[in-house]
C-alpha cells in the first residue's frame, strides 16, 4: 500500500510511538488484505477440483512416471 492514502498529519507527525501505532495498523491491515485475495485466488485456481480427505490407512493408487538412471547420473 501507498503512504498516499494516510492523513497527511499521519505521514508527517513527530511523536515516534504515534507513528509506529500508526504503521503497525497499516501493516495489520495490509496483512489481512493479502490474506483475502490469497481465499480468493486460491478458491478460484480450485474450482471444479474435487476435494478429497484421506483417511489413515487409506488406499491409494500412486503413478510415478518412468525415469532413466543413466540420464540422472549424467545431470549429476
Amino acid at each position: 500500500m501507498d503512504l498516499i492514502a494516510l492523513p497527511v498529519d499521519e505521514r508527517i507527525s513527530l511523536d515516534g510511538n504515534r507513528k509506529a501505532q500508526v504503521v503497525k495498523t497499516l501493516h495489520e491491515s495490509v496483512r489481512q488484505q493479502i490474506e483475502k485475495r490469497n481465499h480468493v485466488y486460491s478458491t478460484k485456481a480450485n474450482k471444479g477440483c474435487k476435494h478429497v480427505v484421506f483417511q489413515p490407512n487409506d488406499w491409494v493408487w500412486v503413478h510415478m512416471r518412468d525415469f532413466n538412471l543413466e540420464r540422472i547420473n549424467e545431470i549429476a
